[in-house]
């Protein structure tokens, strides 16, 4: 018997600026290996301890879009 899905998680994360490009790919192949192996919760235990993570953020969400689209900034001036 298969396991129903209670929701989906989207998620954001902001890595450290002072990365090199290798780096950065690195510490963004830890993540994204980690989303598919682990729980929510432990995700989070580990993202506390990643240091070139420098903030992120989960939502439960009910279904996930196949894009996404924002309103036009507009310039003050």
């Amino acid at each position: 018997m298969t396991k129903k899905r209670k929701g989906f998680y989207e998620g954001m994360y902001i890595l450290s600026a002072a990365l090199s490009d290798d780096s950065r790919k690195k510490a963004l192949e830890k993540i994204t290996d980690g989303i598919a192996q682990k729980s929510v919760q432990e995700l989070w235990k580990e993202y506390h301890l990643h240091e070139d993570l420098i903030r992120f953020i989960t939502m439960r969400v009910e279904k996930v879009p196949e894009t996404l689209e924002f309103q036009p900034l507009k310039i003050q001036g």
